[in-house]
């Protein structure tokens, strides 16, 4: 899922709440400190992490499948206006048959 930043810090309030709540601070009290104190995340790096997760599955996964899933989705959102494309030029053609494939089934 991908959150809008209003979202996002939405959620993250909803996060700190939860630690107002188990450890008694008022609602004006920055819980940060006390986030990175228990050496826990905050919900903008659970998100992340959660992703980096995500996407390390599908690159190392035994399927051939999902690791072309996995660059297709990568050209399209990461790889358009950046010099990461060069990088993987040589991976560009299972990259276009697999992207013309789903979009033919797509539309």
């Amino acid at each position: 899922m991908n959150f809008s930043s209003k979202q996002m810090a939405k959620l993250n309030a909803c996060w700190n709440s939860v630690y107002r709540f188990f450890f008694s601070f008022n609602r004006w009290e920055c819980v940060k400190a006390l986030i990175h104190g228990l050496e826990r995340l905050d919900f903008h790096h659970i998100v992340s992490l959660c992703k980096a997760r995500f996407y390390r599955r599908l690159v190392f996964h035994q399927r051939r499948l999902f690791k072309d899933l996995f660059w297709c989705y990568f050209s399209d959102y990461f790889c358009k206006e950046s010099d990461l494309m060069y990088t993987f030029r040589s991976y560009t053609a299972t990259v276009d048959l697999v992207y013309s494939h789903f979009h033919a089934i797509v539309t």
